[in-house]
């Protein structure tokens, strides 16, 4: 089976403020597509001919009225997710290959997109809501908030909700930047 057909490549931006045992990061719940009632960070997909980096500020902007400068994203992992499609939507796989970052500095007041994202929340870095997010998240999520470096793949079932194998999560000692 080829798991390369059909790749979507996406941002997902982690906004966190606070220093030390006080961080906190914002999360809120996906409304819509992958991970539907799920609080995550905020990204999506890139356009033809856009930037990583370029769709990652684009995406936190459109979502959550946040906005950042491309200098100030950190890299912190790329994470690659082999979705099952329903049977009643043809069967099958696609997948979608995730750029990840922090962001620690931006301008802005938060105004969620209610299309796209409700229920904003500050969380602290040591008390994700790990049981309400997408399954694969409660393995990789904590590891970049602990100030490692990721690559991963997960396998979720028909509509994400479950896995039918762990998640294969590695930290590396550095990731090549992206644009």
């Amino acid at each position: 089976m080829d798991l390369s057909k059909n790749n979507t490549l996406a941002t997902l931006v982690f906004p966190v403020r606070g220093t030390g045992g006080k961080r906190k990061v914002l999360l809120a719940k996906k409304v819509r597509k992958i991970g539907i009632g799920c609080p995550n960070g905020f990204g999506g997909s890139l356009n033809k001919g856009e930037t990583v980096k370029a769709c990652a500020v684009r995406e936190l902007r459109k979502e959550s009225g946040l906005v950042a400068m491309q200098g100030d994203l950190e890299f912190v992992g790329v994470m690659r997710f082999h979705n099952k499609r329903e049977k009643k939507n043809g069967g099958g796989w696609f997948v979608v290959t995730v750029f990840v970052f922090i962001l620690n500095k931006w301008i802005g007041k938060l105004k969620l997109k209610k299309d796209e994202m409700v229920d904003d929340k500050w969380y602290k870095i040591y008390r994700l809501p790990r049981k309400k997010m997408m399954p694969a998240d409660q393995f990789w999520v904590p590891l970049i908030f602990n100030g490692n470096k990721i690559k991963g793949e997960a396998w979720y079932g028909p509509k994400q909700k479950t896995m039918p194998r762990l998640p294969e999560i590695k930290v590396v000692a550095h990731l090549s930047d992206v644009d």
